[in-house]
């Protein structure tokens, strides 16, 4: 690939010869060589697929007929009885900063980068006018029209596909040799709708006039052919573009604009002007959630004003004869009805909105639409968030009732993730959604069928390259070697490519063809099955299993989420993907010494076991099975433990509804009354003998770091409430030996320096008459039940502001190095407290998306088999388990199993910046007659193409 052509090399290259010349003498430093570039800034762009030049009545055809065929010559058209074979494809790609079109010859291998005047040094390209804003053109490639918004000259300028090319012998062209025209405020983004013929196949000049029939172009004395839309046979064309300073759409005559005299400049012949309204209905806060007890509802959402708002437009799409347009200002998407672009009627709006911040005004900036998904799934617009680049997703099919961003099914699965929003922790900054298939011929009836899904049905007929019957849906099973068929890189059906901040592109799965074969051999509830958003007609057994992947999980393709990188599955094949461990959870005593082996008579760690759906019948031994290094082990459904080379150990279970809770692998320690993290370095003023009984520290908020006392254990209906409760630890020293303190007025002799060494002990040995129980935790202090020692003598040997820690009592403390110490505890407001006292209260929040954030394990008796759902049962997002105590043997404060997590599910991301980071992605759009996405770089990178099949960079222009 020629990334430059020769004539601004050649002077570039004198010019450097020249420089160095000059600076030999007495000069011994070496320069470095630098790439040299013909594109600068580029911004968006256009594709059309001319014939040879001279071809009458017109050189312009449809994209259809441009290939990703590629040829030595950029003048070899294959002209045969005066017919092109071989047409070539060109993209347009605006240069912000220099106000120029570029042209590229994609369909050459030798200088596809165009010079408007090869007899100016350096590359030149076709003038338009300053900040070009977008750029379109027509479906058959006749013309191309820039939006510019050149202050004092806010306009489109209109570029016949005649004249883009290189003309040997023509005088280039300047800023006054398009036909152009004035719009009254600067342009946003453009569209192309035709405004569509009548029953005789006439059209309408303007949206106001009468339907005429569409002449045959007729030479004039020069032998020259009219520029005419009308020939493309779509329709009156008119350019539908956005003014966001007025916020309004205008609709402009493509070809009147064609037809104006080349440098004027009048007003654009604008057939209709359309004033965007923001209509938002009166809101009101969701109702709080049902929760169990001893929960609260959250404080209701503040939805803020629903007027004073004005809009301005940003991104523009067309789909199912309405048109779609973000907004910056204002919180909606507007809705207009546009089955002829002269006829557009505003609707009700779609209403972006934020689930996790409902009070905050969300406004949008681009958006796409999908095809008619297949299979009634419908049709989606997804819409990126203004602020935080994310993605809302809306369902716009036919029949659709609501205007809210679609919530994903099951939220708490994954409660890392917004409920409402796809994100991946970058900017979106621009986005486009196709439809693509790979269809394979089917060997009995020599058919390839279109949109085939794959099927892992294990009754249906394989097809084999010699079958005389067979089901075609075979035809995209993965391979035993995984090489072929249903996977990660197979797109088959309609995605998402998201253009990244970062300079990735990022790939979300609206509808895959082969989701149902990336899947489990059998379909269980462990598994998340059936899958989100699809049908589960298969029954996989024990006897028959599912001819599918054999993932773990039914999830792993899920309607509007990230695609997964990699297959969720642990095999020489596919590597160590599915969620697990390293290795198995290790067991240290409260000592620190570890203990080897699993005791059966000390304390255990065993998964929780799995319900069985059919209470007549035990949960299968093959679906219940833990990833421990690169091998897979069952687990025993009857003790929830597993077996390694002859040994029993320790085991977790892991939690596959949905491998994206799993995004990360991290160390995990659970500890018997371990510490709650988050109070390293606060100190708080200890009050044990005054009116106001507690420990108080505005700056801990202890209800966001987790606290429950005794009255919150009390509310959930627990026995042993007391024993539950959350206690303080003081863990200051008390005051040195030769301390003041001990002979001042303040002691007066309540205490002295050994009676509370000998009471308290050391901050590194400290002992239990330093802990003191919790009765009601709130953000900014804590009431303190009584010690086991006197009041009066704890305040006399910690008398200044005392470190501490806060413990759980008689509970397992499960921390991540990641994650923390997951809970779902909030600070009661005002609404939800059943009494004054209770206002500001740290209880459990009753937002069942958050029932997985937890960090306690309850005791369970020796040898006790916890099943799932029990209230002993420990779950958090990523795994579950329960311990069990030791035989006749109490738990120990200090003893600790520790265990990491692998397997973490991996977004399909395409990085472009792998070889610079000088790249700023700009927009991105789908060229189908070649299957490659483009994508315009706004720093040095110009114009990336990439195979929407493959996922790589097949060629890019600089």
């Amino acid at each position: 690939m020629r990334r430059t052509r020769h004539a601004p090399i050649a002077a570039a290259t004198w010019a450097l010869l020249a420089a160095a010349f000059v600076a030999a003498p007495g000069c011994a430093q070496q320069t470095t060589p630098t790439s040299l570039r013909a594109l600068e800034r580029s911004g968006r762009v256009s594709f059309v697929c001319l014939a040879a030049p001279g071809t009458t009545p017109s050189p312009a055809l449809p994209l259809s007929n441009c290939t990703s065929q590629r040829f030595e010559d950029p003048n070899d058209f294959a002209v045969k009885d005066g017919k092109t074979t071989q047409p070539h494809l060109y993209a347009l790609v605006t240069q912000t900063t220099r106000g120029e079109v570029a042209v590229i010859d994609m369909s050459t291998q030798n200088d596809p980068v165009m010079d408007a005047n090869p007899r100016v040094p350096g590359a030149s390209f076709l003038p338009v006018g300053a900040q070009p804003s977008d750029i379109v053109s027509t479906p058959g490639g006749t013309a191309t029209f820039v939006g510019v918004a050149e202050i004092g000259r806010e306009g489109l300028f209109a570029l016949p596909s005649v004249d883009v090319r290189t003309c040997v012998g023509c005088e280039p062209k300047t800023l006054s040799g398009w036909p152009a025209c004035a719009l009254p405020g600067a342009p946003g983004e453009m569209l192309i709708v035709a405004d569509p013929e009548d029953d005789n196949g006439g059209v309408r000049a303007t949206c106001d006039g009468a339907y005429e029939p569409v002449a045959e172009p007729e030479p004039d004395a020069d032998g020259n052919y009219p520029i005419d839309l009308a020939q493309e046979g779509v329709g009156r064309q008119k350019i539908v573009v956005t003014i966001p300073d007025l916020g309004a759409i205008a609709v402009v005559d493509a070809q009147r604009l064609l037809d104006a005299e080349p440098g004027s400049f009048d007003a654009c012949p604008i057939d209709r002007w359309v004033p965007l309204e923001v209509d938002l209905p009166a809101s009101a806060p969701p109702p709080p959630p049902a929760g169990g007890p001893g929960c609260v509802a959250p404080a209701p959402a503040d939805i803020g004003p629903v007027v004073g708002f004005s809009p301005r437009p940003a991104g523009i799409a067309h789909a199912a004869d309405k048109l779609y347009v973000a907004d910056l200002e204002a919180p909606v998407v507007h809705v207009l009805d546009m089955a002829t672009p002269c006829e557009p009627a505003e609707r009700e709006p779609l209403l972006p909105s934020s689930l996790l911040d409902p009070s905050r005004v969300v406004t949008t900036n681009q958006l796409t639409a999908s095809p008619l998904l297949s299979k009634g799934l419908g049709r989606f617009l997804y819409v990126v968030d203004d602020r935080d680049g994310s993605l809302m997703v809306f369902d716009i099919s036919e029949g659709s009732t609501s205007r809210r961003p679609i919530t994903r099914p099951h939220p708490e699965w994954t409660p890392a993730q917004a409920p409402d929003r796809v994100e991946f922790g970058v900017p979106v900054q621009d986005l486009v959604m196709i439809e693509r298939d790979v269809p394979q011929t089917n060997p009995a009836t020599g058919v390839a069928a279109e949109g085939e899904r794959c099927s892992p049905d294990p009754d249906l007929v394989v097809c084999e390259p010699d079958s005389m019957s067979c089901d075609s849906p075979t035809l995209y099973r993965t391979s035993s070697t995984f090489d072929r068929g249903a996977g990660p890189t197979r797109m088959r059906g309609a995605f998402a490519y998201v253009v990244l901040g970062t300079g990735q592109i990022a790939l979300i799965d609206v509808d895959d063809y082969d989701a149902l074969c990336r899947a489990p051999k059998s379909y269980t509830h462990l598994y998340g099955c059936p899958p989100i958003g699809f049908s589960s007609p298969f029954d996989g057994s024990e006897d028959e299993p599912l001819a599918s992947t054999g993932e773990a999980s039914c999830n792993v393709v899920v309607p509007h989420t990230p695609r997964s990188a990699n297959y969720m599955k642990t095999s020489e094949r596919t590597g160590q993907n599915e969620p697990g461990l390293p290795s198995f959870p290790l067991f240290f005593d409260q000592d620190g010494s570890l203990q080897s082996n699993l005791d059966p008579n000390g304390v255990v760690m065993r998964a929780t076991l799995p319900v069985s759906s059919n209470p007549d019948e035990p949960f299968p031994a093959s679906q219940f099975a833990l990833a421990v290094g690169s091998n897979v082990l069952p687990v025993d459904p009857k003790t929830g433990l597993t077996t390694n080379a002859g040994e029993v150990e320790h085991t977790v279970a892991m939690n596959l509804e949905d491998p994206r809770a799993h995004s990360f692998g991290q160390n995990w320690s659970v500890s018997y009354e371990g510490a709650l993290p988050g109070f390293t370095g606060k100190a708080g003023r200890l009050s044990l003998t005054g009116a106001a009984r507690g420990l108080f520290d505005a700056a801990s908020r202890f209800c966001d770091a987790g606290v429950l006392g005794q009255k919150a254990w009390e509310e959930m209906g627990e026995s042993g409430a007391g024993g539950l409760a959350d206690y303080v630890q003081i863990a200051s020293d008390v005051p040195a030996e030769d301390d003041a303190y001990w002979t001042s007025a303040d002691v007066g002799g309540q205490c002295t320096y050994q009676q509370c060494r000998i009471e308290f002990g050391t901050s590194e040995v400290p002992k239990p008459t330093r802990d003191i129980p919790i009765v009601e935790a709130y953000q900014d202090h804590l009431e303190l039940g009584s010690a086991s020692v006197d009041d009066a003598l704890i305040e006399c040997c910690f008398p200044t502001l005392v470190a501490f820690n806060v413990r759980a009592g008689n509970q397992w403390v499960v921390v991540g190095d990641g994650s923390g110490f997951l809970h779902h505890v909030i600070a009661t407001p005002e609404e939800s407290a059943s009494s004054p006292e209770m206002v500001g209260a740290c209880r459990n929040s009753c937002d069942p998306r958050l029932e997985r954030r937890n960090g306690r394990v309850r005791r369970t008796p020796h040898e006790t088999f916890v099943k799932d759902g029990d209230p002993r049962a420990f779950i958090n997002p990523f795994f579950r388990f329960a311990i069990n105590d030791a035989l006749n043997e109490e738990p120990r404060r200090g003893m600790l199993f520790q265990f990491a997590t692998q397997g973490s599910f991996k977004p399909l991301v395409v990085n472009l910046a792998a070889s610079t980071t000088e790249i700023q992605p700009q927009a991105i759009s789908f060229l189908p007659s070649t299957g490659e996405l483009a994508i315009t770089d706004g720093s040095l990178e110009g114009l990336i193409m990439l195979s929407a099949g493959s996922l790589n960079i097949t060629r890019q222009y600089y």
